[in-house]
């Protein structure tokens, strides 16, 4: 119990005491203690006193430092043994970053991460240590290195409908929270963009401008930053973001809602007065569609219409919205076409034989030059509007010369009459002898 050791039965000499085992959790001192039984002593020898021997325990001290080899305070670890037994426990970093831990026994031991330092992703690799055996008088502490704490990175990737990556969006992140921690990330050639410096936590992407000619996406993404990793966290990878275009489509009829194919359109950006697109042609079904639109205010408009069809001209307007987390498509109903009117010409009517002259007094009845007629159901005609009317070409006609007078030409007729008298009287005459 007082720790004594005793040789006896020694001869005069120089002696030393070595330590072949250690008491049980203690490092066994390899230094030797030296003394001497004098020859010649009077009456009985002293017991000679070689004084203390010590034998320790082990101890060891770990460094908690960061990416940049900064040091970090308030990391908190225990020890385990080769069993994975936890003899020691809730040792917390100092300002210099030192985690130390003593009164350990000779063996091989680990350092297990319990708690990392605030804002750190705590890191679930151990360091291994050993507390040797054997060392002379006081064991050096031994030096067990340094362990990281690492923040954490997130990427995102920028895609079209198609998937074609898209640069120059822009993003903030939120926090769980929805405080930001990070703003103005902008997608680069790769479509990607990356936050790093992250805590262990809940965050979002959410974008705040979209590439140009696309329609910013308001569903934010999520992700989570694991508050376990071992050594350097992998980036975590939230995926991919669709930027969406717009799209309109409507159905070209005629007045009985029968589709009509071959009209052509244009498609015209109200707010600028751009034609954007050009040629976009009624399919069999009359279908017109536009697509790969940006965000803005449009109309189509008629440019040919299908042939027997009067081209209209009206515009029929709509608006790609600015934002949208779903593809955007319209539909804008039925665009009609009013059929060309039918014109019916009536041919030149042919002259008729010259009849007898009319009784003096009751001239025709003169069509004047320019009168205009159009045919009705019956076969009868009326005047009407000029926009249906044909023209008759004026009809030949018995009438008297500009100037004559009936009664002259009854005394012309009577004159006429008396005259081929006189003349059969007087052939018949018989001839005198003389």
């Amino acid at each position: 119990e007082a720790g004594e050791v005793t040789a006896t039965e020694l001869a005069p000499g120089t002696y030393q005491f070595v330590e072949t085992k250690a008491p049980t959790g203690y490092v066994l001192n390899t230094d030797t203690v030296e003394f001497t039984i004098e020859a010649e002593q009077a009456g009985m020898p002293k017991v000679v006193n070689v004084g203390e021997f010590v034998n320790y325990k082990g101890s060891v001290v770990l460094t908690k430092v960061d990416a940049d080899g900064k040091v970090l305070e308030n990391a908190e670890f225990k020890v385990i043994n080769a069993e994975g037994k936890t003899v020691i426990e809730k040792l917390v970093s100092n300002e210099a970053g030192e985690v130390t831990a003593t009164e350990l026994a000779p063996g091989t031991y680990q350092f297990v991460e319990t708690k990392a330092p605030t804002g750190y992703v705590l890191n679930t690799d151990t360091v291994e240590f050993t507390i040797e055996a054997e060392q002379a008088a006081m064991p050096k502490v031994v030096n067990a290195g340094e362990l990281a704490n690492y923040k954490a990175s997130a990427v995102l990737t920028k895609v079209d409908a198609i998937g074609k990556v898209l640069e120059n969006a822009e993003f903030k992140v939120v926090d769980a929270d929805g405080k930001t921690i990070a703003d103005k990330l902008v997608t680069d050639v790769s479509g990607k963009i990356t936050v790093d410096n992250l805590s262990p936590g809940k965050y979002q992407f959410v974008e705040t401008k979209a590439p140009t000619g696309y329609i910013l996406n308001t569903n934010p993404v999520g992700f989570t930053i694991e508050a376990e990793q071992a050594a350097v966290p992998e980036v975590v990878n939230a995926g991919e973001l669709v930027n969406y275009q717009g799209m309109a489509s409507f159905i070209k009829v005629d007045e009985n809602n029968v589709p009509l194919p071959d009209a052509e359109f244009e498609l015209i950006d109200t707010n600028s007065g751009e034609v954007v697109k050009s040629g976009l042609i009624s399919d069999e079904k009359g279908r017109v569609s536009a697509s790969d639109l940006a965000p803005s205010n449009y109309a189509f408009k008629e440019t040919k219409a299908p042939q027997g069809f009067v081209k209209s001209e009206k515009l029929l307007t709509f608006t790609i919205i600015d934002e949208s987390d779903t593809f955007v498509s319209l539909d804008l109903g039925i665009f009609i076409n009013k059929a060309e009117e039918e014109t019916v010409i009536i041919p030149p009517v042919k002259p008729d034989k010259p009849g007898k002259p009319g009784k003096p007094g009751e001239p025709g009845n003169p069509v004047k030059p320019g009168t205009t007629w159009t045919p009705t159901p019956n076969g009868s005609i009326k005047p009407d509007g000029p926009s249906e009317s044909v023209l008759i070409p004026n009809q030949p006609t018995s009438l008297p010369t500009t100037g004559d007078n009936p009664m002259d030409r009854l005394f012309v007729v009577l004159g006429m009459f008396v005259t081929m008298m006189s003349a059969f009287m007087l052939k018949r005459r018989p001839k005198k002898n003389f």
